[in-house]
C-alpha cells in the first residue's frame, strides 16, 4: 500500500490532512500538488502576504480567523510525518512512544485543513482547482466553502463523460481494408 503522510506543526500542535485537499496521502502524490496541500503549506508559511501581486488577497468580508491563518506557521517547526515514521522522534508522550502521524489520529494535534481551505477559497483559481480534485469525495466530507464548486465540477465531469466524439473521416489501411 505504501506510506501515508500528514504535514505536522510541532509548535502549534496542528496538522494538515492530504485528503482534505483532494490530494493523495503518499509523499509523491501530494508533493507534486500545485493547488492542494503544498499550496496550503506555502500560505501557512508565508511571511509578508498581501504586499504584492500573486499573494493570497483576502477581501474585506473575510473573517479575522481566515485572515490570521495566512502566515501563522511562519518560523515554526514543521514535519512531513509518515505512518511508518520513527516513534518518539519529534514528540515525547507519557507511556508507549508514538509517531506524529498516529498522534494526529488520537487528537493530540488539531486538523486545521478546513480552516486554511476557507481562506484559499477566496481565490477563484484555487477554489476551482481544489474543487476539481475533490470530485471523488462524498458530499458530506466536503467543506462548506467548496460544496457548490465541487457540485459544479462533478456535473461538468459527468457531462464530459457523456459527450460522444464522432470522427469526420475514418482511415483504414492494410490488406483487410474495405472500401467505405
Amino acid at each position: 500500500m505504501g506510506q501515508y503522510y500528514r504535514v505536522v506543526n510541532l509548535d502549534k500542535r496542528e496538522f494538515l490532512e492530504t485528503w482534505d485537499f483532494g490530494d493523495g496521502a503518499k509523499l509523491l502524490e501530494f508533493g507534486c500538488s500545485g493547488s492542494g496541500i503544498m499550496c496550503a503549506l506555502a500560505i501557512l508559511l508565508a511571511d509578508g502576504n498581501g504586499r504584492g501581486g500573486g499573494d493570497l488577497d483576502l477581501p474585506e468580508e473575510a473573517t479575522e480567523n481566515q485572515k490570521s491563518i495566512v502566515g501563522s506557521w511562519a518560523g515554526d517547526r514543521i514535519v512531513v510525518s509518515g505512518d511508518y515514521a520513527d516513534k518518539g522522534r519529534f514528540f515525547q508522550t507519557i507511556g508507549e512512544p508514538h509517531n506524529l502521524f498516529s498522534l494526529c489520529e488520537e487528537g493530540v494535534f488539531l486538523n486545521i485543513s478546513e480552516k486554511i481551505l476557507e481562506a484559499m477559497c477566496f481565490d477563484s483559481y484555487l477554489k476551482h482547482e481544489i474543487a476539481n480534485a475533490m470530485t471523488w469525495r462524498d458530499n458530506q466530507e466536503i467543506p462548506a466553502c467548496l460544496q457548490e464548486a465541487v457540485k459544479q465540477a462533478k456535473a461538468a465531469k459527468e457531462a464530459k463523460s457523456q459527450t460522444i466524439i464522432q470522427p469526420d473521416c475514418l482511415i483504414v489501411a492494410g490488406p483487410t481494408a474495405t472500401k467505405l
